[in-house]
Protein backbone atom coordinates (compact mmCIF):
# COMPACT_ATOMS: atom_id res chain seq x y z
CA UNK A 1 0.00 0.00 0.00
CA UNK A 2 2.51 2.12 1.06
CA UNK A 3 5.98 2.23 -0.62
CA UNK A 4 8.85 0.94 1.79
CA UNK A 5 12.01 1.40 -0.24
CA UNK A 6 15.54 3.00 0.55
CA UNK A 7 14.93 4.87 -2.72
CA UNK A 8 12.17 6.83 -4.67
CA UNK A 9 12.47 6.66 -8.27
CA UNK A 10 10.86 10.35 -8.31
CA UNK A 11 14.01 11.58 -5.93
CA UNK A 12 16.46 9.94 -8.57
CA UNK A 13 15.35 11.57 -11.90
CA UNK A 14 15.09 14.93 -10.17
CA UNK A 15 18.91 15.84 -10.48
CA UNK A 16 19.05 14.73 -13.62
CA UNK A 17 16.81 16.60 -14.84
CA UNK A 18 18.60 19.70 -13.23
CA UNK A 19 21.88 19.15 -14.35
CA UNK A 20 20.56 18.85 -17.65
CA UNK A 21 18.43 22.38 -17.23
CA UNK A 22 21.97 23.91 -15.63
CA UNK A 23 24.17 22.94 -18.11
CA UNK A 24 22.01 24.29 -21.46
CA UNK A 25 22.35 27.88 -19.95
CA UNK A 26 25.83 27.89 -18.67
CA UNK A 27 26.43 29.59 -22.01
CA UNK A 28 24.99 32.57 -20.77
CA UNK A 29 26.26 32.78 -17.40
CA UNK A 30 28.73 35.83 -16.79
CA UNK A 31 31.53 36.88 -18.52
CA UNK A 32 34.06 37.01 -15.66
CA UNK A 33 34.52 34.86 -13.08
CA UNK A 34 36.66 36.95 -10.98
CA UNK A 35 34.58 37.91 -7.78
CA UNK A 36 35.23 38.58 -4.18
CA UNK A 37 34.24 35.99 -1.63
CA UNK A 38 30.90 36.61 0.14
CA UNK A 39 29.21 38.03 -3.48
CA UNK A 40 27.87 36.68 -6.50
CA UNK A 41 30.59 34.33 -8.51
CA UNK A 42 27.34 33.08 -10.84
CA UNK A 43 24.60 34.76 -11.42
CA UNK A 44 21.36 34.75 -14.49
CA UNK A 45 18.58 36.18 -15.11
CA UNK A 46 15.29 35.98 -17.08
CA UNK A 47 12.90 37.23 -15.04
CA UNK A 48 10.38 34.63 -13.85
CA UNK A 49 11.20 32.19 -16.74
CA UNK A 50 14.86 31.06 -15.67
CA UNK A 51 16.85 32.51 -12.71
CA UNK A 52 20.44 30.71 -11.16
CA UNK A 53 22.40 32.42 -8.90
CA UNK A 54 25.65 30.45 -7.05
CA UNK A 55 26.86 32.63 -4.10
CA UNK A 56 27.82 32.09 -0.52
CA UNK A 57 24.69 32.66 0.41
CA UNK A 58 23.11 30.24 -1.40
CA UNK A 59 23.03 27.94 -4.91
CA UNK A 60 19.74 28.53 -6.07
CA UNK A 61 17.78 27.75 -9.78
CA UNK A 62 14.07 28.55 -10.28
CA UNK A 63 12.31 27.85 -13.82
CA UNK A 64 9.02 29.04 -14.47
CA UNK A 65 8.27 30.88 -11.79
CA UNK A 66 7.94 28.84 -8.86
CA UNK A 67 6.77 25.82 -10.37
CA UNK A 68 10.83 24.10 -10.49
CA UNK A 69 13.46 24.96 -7.92
CA UNK A 70 16.54 23.74 -6.46
CA UNK A 71 18.38 25.77 -3.64
CA UNK A 72 21.18 24.58 -1.57
CA UNK A 73 22.19 26.44 1.37
CA UNK A 74 25.55 26.34 3.29
CA UNK A 75 24.06 24.93 6.62
CA UNK A 76 23.64 21.82 4.61
CA UNK A 77 19.90 22.25 3.75
CA UNK A 78 18.68 21.26 -0.01
CA UNK A 79 14.99 21.80 -1.40
CA UNK A 80 13.98 20.80 -4.55
CA UNK A 81 10.61 20.87 -5.82
CA UNK A 82 8.56 20.93 -9.10
CA UNK A 83 5.32 22.48 -7.99
CA UNK A 84 2.69 21.53 -7.03
CA UNK A 85 3.13 18.08 -7.41
CA UNK A 86 6.29 16.87 -6.11
CA UNK A 87 9.15 18.46 -3.18
CA UNK A 88 11.50 16.95 -1.62
CA UNK A 89 13.89 18.66 1.92
CA UNK A 90 16.90 17.45 2.84
CA UNK A 91 19.00 18.40 5.40
CA UNK A 92 22.51 16.03 6.17
CA UNK A 93 23.49 17.78 9.33
CA UNK A 94 20.25 17.34 10.83
CA UNK A 95 19.77 13.76 9.65
CA UNK A 96 16.43 14.34 7.80
CA UNK A 97 14.66 14.24 4.28
CA UNK A 98 11.28 15.34 3.75
CA UNK A 99 9.05 14.55 0.17
CA UNK A 100 5.63 15.67 -0.65
CA UNK A 101 3.54 14.52 -3.66
CA UNK A 102 0.76 16.43 -3.87
CA UNK A 103 0.81 17.31 -0.39
CA UNK A 104 -1.23 16.67 1.68
CA UNK A 105 -2.31 13.40 -0.77
CA UNK A 106 0.99 11.92 0.83
CA UNK A 107 4.33 12.65 2.30
CA UNK A 108 7.07 11.04 3.98
CA UNK A 109 9.67 12.22 6.35
CA UNK A 110 13.12 9.80 6.81
CA UNK A 111 15.06 10.81 10.49
CA UNK A 112 18.13 8.94 10.78
CA UNK A 113 17.26 5.13 9.61
CA UNK A 114 13.36 6.11 10.99
CA UNK A 115 10.47 6.24 7.49
CA UNK A 116 7.02 7.73 8.12
CA UNK A 117 4.87 8.51 5.11
CA UNK A 118 1.44 9.92 5.46
CA UNK A 119 -1.85 10.30 3.60
CA UNK A 120 -4.67 11.77 3.87
CA UNK A 121 -6.42 8.48 5.81
CA UNK A 122 -3.42 6.83 6.00
CA UNK A 123 0.26 6.43 7.24
CA UNK A 124 2.99 4.14 6.94
CA UNK A 125 6.15 3.83 8.78
CA UNK A 126 9.59 1.68 9.55
CA UNK A 127 11.77 1.99 12.36
CA UNK A 128 14.36 1.05 10.75
CA UNK A 129 14.26 0.84 6.64
CA UNK A 130 17.96 -0.68 6.66
CA UNK A 131 17.39 -3.61 8.84
CA UNK A 132 14.73 -6.32 7.40
CA UNK A 133 13.99 -7.55 10.64
CA UNK A 134 12.31 -3.98 12.33
CA UNK A 135 8.57 -3.08 12.81
CA UNK A 136 6.58 -1.29 10.86
CA UNK A 137 3.08 -0.56 10.37
CA UNK A 138 0.76 1.19 7.57
CA UNK A 139 -2.91 1.59 7.62
CA UNK A 140 -5.56 3.21 5.47
CA UNK A 141 -8.41 4.34 8.36
CA UNK A 142 -10.55 2.66 9.06
CA UNK A 143 -10.53 -0.40 6.65
CA UNK A 144 -7.00 -1.63 5.98
CA UNK A 145 -3.92 -2.31 8.40
CA UNK A 146 -0.78 -4.41 8.15
CA UNK A 147 2.88 -4.40 10.10
CA UNK A 148 5.06 -6.18 12.34
CA UNK A 149 5.36 -5.09 15.55
CA UNK A 150 8.49 -5.00 18.03
CA UNK A 151 8.94 -8.46 18.78
CA UNK A 152 9.16 -9.52 14.89
CA UNK A 153 5.63 -11.21 14.96
CA UNK A 154 3.59 -9.90 11.98
CA UNK A 155 0.06 -8.94 12.34
CA UNK A 156 -2.83 -6.61 10.25
CA UNK A 157 -6.61 -6.37 10.13
CA UNK A 158 -9.22 -5.88 7.48
CA UNK A 159 -11.87 -3.40 9.64
CA UNK A 160 -15.02 -4.82 10.28
CA UNK A 161 -14.58 -8.04 9.25
CA UNK A 162 -11.07 -9.29 11.20
CA UNK A 163 -8.36 -7.84 12.96
CA UNK A 164 -5.24 -8.56 15.83
CA UNK A 165 -3.20 -5.34 15.62
CA UNK A 166 -0.14 -5.07 17.44
CA UNK A 167 1.39 -1.95 19.28
CA UNK A 168 -1.04 0.52 18.21
CA UNK A 169 -2.87 3.75 18.92
CA UNK A 170 -1.36 3.41 22.51
CA UNK A 171 -2.89 0.19 22.81
CA UNK A 172 -0.30 -3.25 23.16
CA UNK A 173 -3.09 -5.05 20.95
CA UNK A 174 -6.39 -4.69 19.74
CA UNK A 175 -8.27 -7.43 18.40
CA UNK A 176 -12.18 -7.29 16.79
CA UNK A 177 -14.25 -9.93 14.88
CA UNK A 178 -17.52 -8.92 12.73
CA UNK A 179 -17.24 -5.32 14.94
CA UNK A 180 -19.08 -4.17 16.82
CA UNK A 181 -20.47 -7.75 17.41
CA UNK A 182 -17.14 -8.58 19.52
CA UNK A 183 -13.43 -6.60 20.17
CA UNK A 184 -10.80 -7.01 22.62
CA UNK A 185 -8.11 -4.11 23.78
CA UNK A 186 -5.58 -4.19 25.65
CA UNK A 187 -3.98 -0.81 26.99
CA UNK A 188 -0.19 0.39 27.35
CA UNK A 189 -1.39 0.71 30.70
CA UNK A 190 -1.72 -3.35 31.29
CA UNK A 191 -6.16 -2.35 31.33
CA UNK A 192 -7.68 -4.80 29.32
CA UNK A 193 -11.56 -4.34 27.89
CA UNK A 194 -14.16 -6.97 26.49
CA UNK A 195 -16.85 -5.41 23.81
CA UNK A 196 -20.08 -7.45 22.63
CA UNK A 197 -22.22 -5.27 20.46
CA UNK A 198 -20.12 -2.41 20.74
CA UNK A 199 -21.05 -0.11 22.74
CA UNK A 200 -23.59 -2.24 24.97
CA UNK A 201 -21.73 -4.42 26.29
CA UNK A 202 -18.32 -3.44 28.00
CA UNK A 203 -15.68 -4.94 31.18
CA UNK A 204 -12.57 -3.64 32.05
CA UNK A 205 -9.45 -5.51 33.86
CA UNK A 206 -6.71 -3.76 35.08
CA UNK A 207 -4.04 -2.84 37.54
CA UNK A 208 -6.51 -0.50 39.46
CA UNK A 209 -9.33 -0.29 36.80
CA UNK A 210 -12.51 -2.29 36.98
CA UNK A 211 -15.29 -1.05 34.70
CA UNK A 212 -18.93 -2.98 33.81
CA UNK A 213 -21.40 -1.21 30.98
CA UNK A 214 -24.75 -2.06 30.20
CA UNK A 215 -24.76 0.71 27.69
CA UNK A 216 -27.28 2.68 28.06
CA UNK A 217 -29.21 0.97 31.24
CA UNK A 218 -26.43 0.47 33.86
CA UNK A 219 -22.71 0.67 34.30
CA UNK A 220 -20.00 1.96 36.95
CA UNK A 221 -16.28 2.16 36.99
CA UNK A 222 -13.74 2.51 39.95
CA UNK A 223 -10.49 3.24 40.39
CA UNK A 224 -8.39 1.59 42.89
CA UNK A 225 -8.35 4.14 45.96
CA UNK A 226 -9.47 6.63 44.25
CA UNK A 227 -13.00 6.96 43.32
CA UNK A 228 -16.37 4.99 41.92
CA UNK A 229 -18.90 6.53 39.36
CA UNK A 230 -21.74 5.10 38.22
CA UNK A 231 -25.31 5.43 36.34
CA UNK A 232 -28.17 4.83 35.08
CA UNK A 233 -30.68 5.59 32.04
CA UNK A 234 -27.74 7.35 30.47
CA UNK A 235 -27.20 9.74 30.25
CA UNK A 236 -29.89 10.75 32.98
CA UNK A 237 -28.72 9.61 35.96
CA UNK A 238 -25.22 10.02 37.59
CA UNK A 239 -23.39 9.15 40.92
CA UNK A 240 -20.17 8.47 42.62
CA UNK A 241 -18.13 8.82 46.01
CA UNK A 242 -14.62 8.48 46.82
CA UNK A 243 -12.55 5.75 47.57
CA UNK A 244 -8.79 7.12 49.01
CA UNK A 245 -9.56 7.37 53.16
CA UNK A 246 -7.95 10.59 53.06
CA UNK A 247 -10.81 12.20 50.91
CA UNK A 248 -14.37 12.53 51.70
CA UNK A 249 -16.57 13.16 48.65
CA UNK A 250 -19.54 12.09 46.67
CA UNK A 251 -21.59 13.65 43.69
CA UNK A 252 -24.90 13.00 42.01
CA UNK A 253 -26.22 14.14 38.75
CA UNK A 254 -30.16 14.37 37.56
CA UNK A 255 -29.44 15.34 34.10
CA UNK A 256 -30.03 18.19 32.97
CA UNK A 257 -32.39 18.91 36.14
CA UNK A 258 -29.77 19.21 39.11
CA UNK A 259 -26.50 18.15 40.33
CA UNK A 260 -23.65 18.45 42.82
CA UNK A 261 -20.14 16.97 43.52
CA UNK A 262 -18.36 17.73 47.02
CA UNK A 263 -14.90 16.86 47.76
CA UNK A 264 -12.86 17.65 51.44
CA UNK A 265 -9.47 16.43 52.54
CA UNK A 266 -10.18 15.06 55.63
CA UNK A 267 -6.67 16.05 57.31
CA UNK A 268 -6.29 19.71 56.15
CA UNK A 269 -9.88 20.44 55.65
CA UNK A 270 -9.42 22.11 52.39
CA UNK A 271 -12.07 21.08 49.86
CA UNK A 272 -14.66 22.21 46.90
CA UNK A 273 -18.17 22.09 46.49
CA UNK A 274 -20.45 22.72 43.38
CA UNK A 275 -24.12 23.04 42.63
CA UNK A 276 -25.58 23.26 39.03
CA UNK A 277 -29.49 23.30 37.79
CA UNK A 278 -30.40 23.10 34.86
CA UNK A 279 -27.19 22.40 33.37
CA UNK A 280 -25.40 23.76 32.15
CA UNK A 281 -26.59 27.30 32.48
CA UNK A 282 -26.70 27.66 36.21
CA UNK A 283 -23.69 26.57 38.36
CA UNK A 284 -22.35 27.80 41.80
CA UNK A 285 -18.68 26.68 42.78
CA UNK A 286 -16.54 27.57 45.82
CA UNK A 287 -13.34 26.36 47.41
CA UNK A 288 -13.14 26.17 51.08
CA UNK A 289 -11.06 25.59 54.44
CA UNK A 290 -12.23 25.00 57.40
CA UNK A 291 -11.83 28.97 58.06
CA UNK A 292 -13.41 30.60 55.16
CA UNK A 293 -14.34 30.38 51.35
CA UNK A 294 -10.96 30.45 49.41
CA UNK A 295 -12.82 30.57 45.97
CA UNK A 296 -16.39 30.94 43.82
CA UNK A 297 -17.33 30.71 40.54
CA UNK A 298 -20.88 31.30 39.22
CA UNK A 299 -22.50 31.16 35.91
CA UNK A 300 -26.11 32.39 35.25
CA UNK A 301 -26.29 31.90 32.78
CA UNK A 302 -23.89 30.10 31.15
CA UNK A 303 -22.28 31.39 29.02
CA UNK A 304 -23.77 35.12 28.79
CA UNK A 305 -22.46 35.93 32.68
CA UNK A 306 -19.61 33.84 34.23
CA UNK A 307 -17.73 34.85 37.74
CA UNK A 308 -15.30 33.22 39.34
CA UNK A 309 -12.44 34.44 41.79
CA UNK A 310 -9.24 32.44 43.14
CA UNK A 311 -11.46 29.62 41.13
CA UNK A 312 -10.75 26.59 40.46
CA UNK A 313 -7.52 27.39 42.10
CA UNK A 314 -5.29 30.28 43.59
CA UNK A 315 -4.83 33.00 40.52
CA UNK A 316 -7.89 31.78 38.73
CA UNK A 317 -10.14 34.58 37.89
CA UNK A 318 -12.88 35.37 35.05
CA UNK A 319 -15.87 37.88 34.38
CA UNK A 320 -17.57 37.19 31.13
CA UNK A 321 -20.41 39.55 29.85
CA UNK A 322 -20.80 37.17 26.53
CA UNK A 323 -20.36 37.93 23.93
CA UNK A 324 -19.53 41.53 24.53
CA UNK A 325 -16.73 41.61 26.70
CA UNK A 326 -14.98 39.40 29.13
CA UNK A 327 -11.51 37.83 30.42
CA UNK A 328 -10.66 34.38 32.08
CA UNK A 329 -6.62 34.66 33.51
CA UNK A 330 -4.90 31.67 35.44
CA UNK A 331 -1.50 31.79 36.16
CA UNK A 332 1.05 32.85 33.60
CA UNK A 333 -1.96 33.24 30.90
CA UNK A 334 -4.87 35.64 30.17
CA UNK A 335 -7.47 34.88 27.51
CA UNK A 336 -9.57 38.87 26.61
CA UNK A 337 -12.54 39.00 23.69
CA UNK A 338 -13.95 41.90 22.68
CA UNK A 339 -17.48 41.55 20.62
CA UNK A 340 -16.86 37.75 20.33
CA UNK A 341 -15.27 36.06 18.21
CA UNK A 342 -14.19 39.49 16.61
CA UNK A 343 -11.23 40.71 19.16
CA UNK A 344 -9.58 38.10 20.70
CA UNK A 345 -6.59 38.25 22.71
CA UNK A 346 -4.56 35.17 24.43
CA UNK A 347 -1.08 35.81 26.58
CA UNK A 348 0.61 33.20 28.03
CA UNK A 349 4.27 32.72 29.37
CA UNK A 350 6.90 30.68 27.42
CA UNK A 351 10.26 29.68 28.39
CA UNK A 352 12.20 32.77 29.28
CA UNK A 353 9.37 34.86 27.90
CA UNK A 354 6.06 36.04 26.96
CA UNK A 355 4.21 35.54 24.15
CA UNK A 356 0.84 38.27 23.16
CA UNK A 357 -1.67 37.11 20.47
CA UNK A 358 -3.93 39.35 19.28
CA UNK A 359 -7.15 38.90 16.55
CA UNK A 360 -9.62 40.72 15.02
CA UNK A 361 -12.12 39.49 12.77
CA UNK A 362 -10.36 36.54 11.69
CA UNK A 363 -8.69 38.43 9.53
CA UNK A 364 -5.65 40.56 11.31
CA UNK A 365 -3.46 38.05 13.76
CA UNK A 366 -0.97 39.39 15.52
CA UNK A 367 1.87 37.73 17.64
CA UNK A 368 4.50 39.26 19.73
CA UNK A 369 6.90 37.28 21.75
CA UNK A 370 9.14 38.99 24.19
CA UNK A 371 12.19 37.39 25.67
CA UNK A 372 13.17 40.43 27.34
CA UNK A 373 13.26 44.70 27.21
CA UNK A 374 15.78 44.15 24.00
CA UNK A 375 15.16 40.59 22.89
CA UNK A 376 11.58 39.97 21.17
CA UNK A 377 10.25 38.87 17.14
CA UNK A 378 6.58 39.45 16.04
CA UNK A 379 4.57 38.60 13.54
CA UNK A 380 1.27 39.80 11.67
CA UNK A 381 -1.19 38.60 8.94
CA UNK A 382 -3.97 40.20 7.19
CA UNK A 383 -5.53 37.83 5.75
CA UNK A 384 -5.49 36.54 2.87
CA UNK A 385 -3.27 40.32 1.91
CA UNK A 386 0.03 39.72 3.01
CA UNK A 387 2.14 38.31 6.38
CA UNK A 388 5.37 40.57 7.65
CA UNK A 389 7.21 39.30 10.60
CA UNK A 390 10.29 41.18 12.14
CA UNK A 391 13.17 40.57 15.36
CA UNK A 392 15.29 42.75 17.72
CA UNK A 393 18.30 41.73 15.73
CA UNK A 394 16.79 43.92 12.93
CA UNK A 395 15.66 40.97 10.40
CA UNK A 396 12.67 41.38 8.79
CA UNK A 397 9.94 39.38 6.23
CA UNK A 398 7.17 40.57 4.47
CA UNK A 399 4.98 38.38 2.02
CA UNK A 400 1.80 38.73 -0.75
CA UNK A 401 -0.45 36.97 -0.40
CA UNK A 402 -1.02 35.08 2.45
CA UNK A 403 -3.94 32.51 1.84
CA UNK A 404 -3.21 29.89 3.77
CA UNK A 405 -3.55 30.75 7.26
CA UNK A 406 -0.94 28.73 8.91
CA UNK A 407 2.59 29.00 10.13
CA UNK A 408 6.06 27.40 9.93
CA UNK A 409 4.35 24.57 8.44
CA UNK A 410 7.57 23.31 6.33
CA UNK A 411 5.79 21.05 3.90
CA UNK A 412 3.30 23.86 2.92
CA UNK A 413 6.26 26.34 2.59
CA UNK A 414 7.70 23.85 0.49
CA UNK A 415 4.42 22.83 -1.63
CA UNK A 416 1.83 25.95 -2.19
CA UNK A 417 3.32 29.12 -0.47
CA UNK A 418 5.48 30.42 -3.26
CA UNK A 419 2.69 30.01 -5.96
CA UNK A 420 0.44 32.77 -4.36
CA UNK A 421 3.73 34.91 -3.02
CA UNK A 422 3.23 37.53 -5.53
CA UNK A 423 5.69 40.27 -4.08
CA UNK A 424 8.22 39.06 -0.95
CA UNK A 425 10.72 41.18 0.98
CA UNK A 426 13.19 39.87 3.13
CA UNK A 427 15.93 41.68 5.11
CA UNK A 428 19.32 40.23 7.20
CA UNK A 429 22.07 42.27 9.07
CA UNK A 430 24.02 39.53 7.37
CA UNK A 431 22.71 39.56 3.58
CA UNK A 432 20.89 43.10 3.13
CA UNK A 433 17.94 43.51 1.86
CA UNK A 434 16.00 41.87 -1.15
CA UNK A 435 12.71 42.88 -2.57
CA UNK A 436 11.13 40.26 -5.46
CA UNK A 437 7.73 40.48 -7.61
CA UNK A 438 6.05 38.09 -9.65
CA UNK A 439 8.79 35.51 -9.13
CA UNK A 440 11.73 37.50 -10.62
CA UNK A 441 9.78 40.21 -13.01
CA UNK A 442 11.43 42.89 -10.38
CA UNK A 443 14.33 42.24 -8.27
CA UNK A 444 15.83 44.81 -6.24
CA UNK A 445 18.51 44.25 -3.30
CA UNK A 446 20.99 46.34 -1.16
CA UNK A 447 24.05 44.90 1.10
CA UNK A 448 23.71 45.67 4.67
CA UNK A 449 25.35 49.29 3.73
CA UNK A 450 22.20 49.93 2.08
CA UNK A 451 24.21 49.62 -1.38
CA UNK A 452 22.78 48.44 -4.26
CA UNK A 453 23.52 45.25 -5.68
CA UNK A 454 20.75 44.22 -7.95
CA UNK A 455 18.14 45.50 -10.28
CA UNK A 456 15.96 43.73 -12.65
CA UNK A 457 13.01 44.48 -14.67
CA UNK A 458 12.35 41.84 -16.59
CA UNK A 459 12.40 42.09 -19.83
CA UNK A 460 14.07 45.22 -20.16
CA UNK A 461 17.02 45.52 -17.58
CA UNK A 462 18.88 43.41 -15.49
CA UNK A 463 22.05 45.11 -13.19
CA UNK A 464 24.07 43.80 -11.00
CA UNK A 465 26.95 44.41 -8.47
CA UNK A 466 28.71 41.46 -8.09
CA UNK A 467 31.74 42.65 -6.38
CA UNK A 468 33.38 46.12 -5.39
CA UNK A 469 33.80 48.25 -8.47
CA UNK A 470 32.38 45.29 -10.87
CA UNK A 471 28.96 45.17 -12.77
CA UNK A 472 27.25 43.62 -14.28
CA UNK A 473 24.52 45.02 -17.14
CA UNK A 474 21.82 43.39 -19.22
CA UNK A 475 19.50 45.16 -21.29
CA UNK A 476 16.46 43.34 -23.26
CA UNK A 477 17.36 39.84 -22.52
CA UNK A 478 21.33 40.37 -23.70
CA UNK A 479 20.39 42.52 -26.41
CA UNK A 480 22.98 45.09 -25.18
CA UNK A 481 25.37 43.69 -22.40
CA UNK A 482 28.09 45.48 -20.30
CA UNK A 483 30.46 43.88 -17.68
CA UNK A 484 32.84 46.36 -15.73
CA UNK A 485 35.76 44.53 -13.53
CA UNK A 486 38.03 45.93 -10.63
CA UNK A 487 40.76 46.08 -12.97
CA UNK A 488 39.11 48.46 -15.46
CA UNK A 489 38.55 45.46 -18.09
CA UNK A 490 35.46 46.32 -19.29
CA UNK A 491 33.13 43.58 -21.77
CA UNK A 492 30.36 45.10 -23.84
CA UNK A 493 28.19 42.66 -26.40
CA UNK A 494 25.53 44.37 -29.14
CA UNK A 495 22.84 42.32 -30.31
CA UNK A 496 24.54 38.89 -28.98
CA UNK A 497 27.25 38.90 -31.84
CA UNK A 498 29.69 42.45 -31.42
CA UNK A 499 31.96 42.13 -28.74
CA UNK A 500 34.13 44.74 -27.81
CA UNK A 501 36.80 44.76 -25.07
CA UNK A 502 38.77 47.82 -23.36
CA UNK A 503 41.51 48.05 -20.45
CA UNK A 504 42.72 51.41 -19.56
CA UNK A 505 40.37 53.09 -21.47
CA UNK A 506 41.97 51.11 -24.71
CA UNK A 507 40.85 48.44 -27.05
CA UNK A 508 41.81 45.43 -26.43
CA UNK A 509 39.56 43.03 -28.59
CA UNK A 510 36.69 43.42 -30.35
CA UNK A 511 35.14 41.81 -33.15
CA UNK A 512 31.74 39.85 -34.63
CA UNK A 513 30.65 36.61 -33.41
CA UNK A 514 32.36 33.87 -34.03
CA UNK A 515 34.86 36.17 -35.86
CA UNK A 516 36.42 37.36 -32.29
CA UNK A 517 39.62 38.64 -31.67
Amino acid sequence: MFMRLKNNPITSLYPILLLAVIAFCRSEESDSQHHAPGTFSESWELGPIFHWEDSRRRRHLQLFGPLIEYTNLPDGKKIGAFRPLFSREENISRGYVDQDILYPLLSYRLTGQRLVQRGFIGLAWNEDIYDPESSWQEYVLPVYFLGRDSKGQRYGGLFPIYGDLHEIFSYNRIQYLLFPLWMKTIKTSGTTNYHILWPIFHKADGPSVEKRKIFPLIGYAKRKDRWYQAFALWPFIHWGYSLNPAVDGSAFFLFPLFGYSSVENSKSGKGSYSQTFLWPFFTYSSRYTREQTTGIKISAPWPFFIYANEFPAPGANQLWFWPFWGYKEDPGKRHEFILWPLVLRNSRHIPHGMRDQLTIAIIFFRDLVRYDDQTWETFHRIWPLCAWSSKSDGSATFRMLDLIPLRNVRALDRNWVPLYTLYSYQKSPQWGTAHEFLWGTFQLQKNPKGELRKLTLFPFFNWQSLAPEETNLSILCGFYKKQVLPDTTRFSRFLWLFHHQSRNGKTVGHGFFPLYS
